[in-house]
């Protein structure tokens, strides 16, 4: 813009633009009619564009007009304080980016630092535009628990200015495998690029891809998965031993289930000769064991390992009609379940009262055996006489080294001599005895059986007569 002082003359505007670089800038002429000084000043409006400083320092223009005596007027700029550039500049405010990588682990938790990412800068200008002297640095995880993520910083806040316009900065990045049992590695290869352009506004546009598309996170993902059974091929098992007394052990004659704390069955167990239990195995694995805890049959302790409560029992179906008592209850056990960190699930089980095993007595023994003994007496009476009656006239003694008192008895009216039901020990093979019937004084003996054999009875009483004279 263009001012005159005291009343200078001025063009037909006082405004001029300039549409391109290092343009001049023409106000138009200006009419003078007397001769003299004139002063003006030149000021540019500052506009509204973005990422412009304006040169708004104003700027004095002295014009002299002469007269040459013979009527004609000369006009000339005789001086201009400043520069007679107007100098603007553009300019545009600093960009900043940042790029991190995300790391999800399922199945176990992740610690910090225990995996590494690989990352190869396209070029030098790349690295050292992410703060590195070498083309290849190496980036830790962080940490997180199962199946959360952790974040870490790969490119923080790097500042993109002027200098940086139309350039791209690239970087491959991947996950450096650990070979460790139980985990499956990310083996994907992420590119990342950072594109600088001018808005032309002052401002600058930081386009960040991961494989082509607009990302700021790169992302990998790993699983784990740990197994282990108790007993089968594990190396642990549950200890167990059978005893049973009054009877040798036939292998696989008992059998024994354990059971989980809802009832059900997760393993069986059999007999040996020898007595050791032998029982089937129970197989864990990391899905399993988190279904466990879910569902209220294992518990997570605070140190990470898990912990299971069985109950183990025998079978006693059908044991009491063969004569066998079983006389060891349930018995509970507690089975810790230790994460190795190398995919392994390692069992150990804790026993009753500190024990080393579960072990279940049974005892044998056979029912009480009954016997009835009973005998006739017959009195003859010679022809054409009659038999009194003898109804309680005839005693009879069963005696014998097995019984533990001597039993009587007398006849009835028909001779019927009835010595009633004889209870027999248990475990009896042999049973003697002496049924003694006799008239008046008893005069017999009784035969000693053989050593150490138990009473037997004959299943028919022997009968005694006597005819009257």
């Amino acid at each position: 813009m263009l001012t005159g002082s005291d009343g200078a003359p001025m063009p037909t505007s006082n405004t001029a633009t300039v549409s391109e670089q290092g343009g001049t800038v023409d106000f138009g002429s200006i009419a003078y009619d007397k001769a003299g000084v004139y002063t003006y000043t030149v000021v540019e409006d500052a506009g509204s564009e973005g990422g412009v400083a304006y040169d708004t320092a104003p700027r004095t223009v002295t014009v002299t007009v002469t007269d040459d005596g013979a009527g004609k007027l000369a006009a000339a700029v005789t001086s201009i304080s400043g520069s007679t550039t107007f100098t603007n500049v553009y300019d545009v405010s600093p960009a900043y980016a940042t790029v991190t990588i995300s790391k999800m682990l399922t199945g176990h938790d992740m610690t910090a630092g225990q995996f590494t990412f690989n990352v190869s800068a396209a070029d030098n200008a790349s690295a050292a535009k992410a703060g590195q002297t070498s083309t290849s640095w190496t980036i830790g995880s962080g940490a997180a628990s199962d199946g959360s993520t952790a974040v870490s910083q790969f490119l923080s806040n790097l500042e993109f200015t002027h200098a940086d316009v139309d350039k791209t900065y690239s970087y491959a990045v991947s996950e450096a495998s650990g070979g460790v049992g139980g985990y499956t590695y990310d083996t994907a290869s992420h590119i990342v690029k950072i594109a600088v352009t001018d808005n032309g506004d002052g401002t600058l546009a930081v386009n960040t891809t991961v494989d082509g598309v607009a990302a700021d996170t790169v992302s990998f993902g790993n699983s784990y998965s740990a197994s282990g059974e108790l007993g089968g091929n594990g190396s642990v098992s549950i200890n167990g031993t059978k005893t049973l007394t009054g009877q040798s052990m036939s292998a696989g004659e008992f059998s024994f289930k354990v059971a989980d704390a809802s009832g059900a069955t997760v393993a069986t167990g059999t007999n040996t000769v020898d007595g050791t239990i032998n029982f089937t195995g129970i197989e864990y694995t990391t899905a399993s064991v988190k279904s466990a805890v879910a569902d209220g049959l294992a518990v997570k302790n605070t140190d990470g390992t898990y912990a299971y409560t069985y109950t183990v029992t025998e079978k006693t179906d059908g044991l009491a009609d063969r004569g066998i008592t079983a006389t060891t209850s349930a018995q509970t056990i507690k089975v810790t379940l230790t994460d190795d960190g190398a995919g392994n699930l390692v069992p150990k089980v804790t026993y009753p009262d500190g024990g080393s095993k579960v072990t279940f007595e049974n005892a044998y023994a056979t029912n009480e055996a009954t016997i009835n003994v009973a005998g006739t007496k017959v009195l003859s009476a010679d022809e054409g006489l009659s038999a009194p009656d003898i109804t309680g006239k005839y005693t009879f003694t069963l005696a014998g080294d097995k019984l533990c008192t001597t039993t009587t008895a007398t006849n009835d009216a028909s001779g019927n001599v009835n010595f009633g039901s004889i209870a027999l020990p248990p475990m009896t093979s042999r049973v003697s005895s002496l049924l003694r019937m006799g008239l008046g004084p008893r005069r017999s003996t009784t035969p000693s059986p053989r050593a150490g054999a138990c009473l037997v009875l004959p299943t028919t009483a022997p009968t005694s007569s006597s005819r009257l004279r």
